[in-house]
């Protein structure tokens, strides 16, 4: 299981950011406030949730650990996959989506 990744932003896209590690860029989904936040060549770091199905790998990339959980937490919700996680996560803050909850 990866954890987390450090190392700068080689490339930002439009759901996603791809972090150069070793020399090797890893391509992770994040938040659109992540991804607005930080320019190519910003050294950061992310906690990951790596998604395993049949067909795919995806690795999911957070700023914090709460982020992390409420998207764990999400995901375990039948119905709701790891991109609709992510959605929710991107459109409302920590706080606000538990008060609302």
């Amino acid at each position: 299981m990866i954890y987390s990744l450090t190392g700068p932003i080689e490339h930002k896209l439009p759901t996603a950011l791809v972090l150069k590690v070793n020399n090797i860029g890893y391509l992770v989904q994040c938040t659109t406030q992540t991804i607005n936040k930080y320019q190519v060549n910003d050294t950061i770091n992310l906690i990951t949730y790596h998604h395993f199905r049949e067909d795919n790998q995806v690795l999911f990339g957070f700023e914090t650990a709460k982020e992390r959980e409420l998207f764990e937490a999400l995901i375990s919700v039948s119905g709701i996959g790891p991109k609709v996680a992510i959605n929710i996560i991107s459109s409302i803050s920590i706080s606000d989506f538990v008060t609302a909850i």
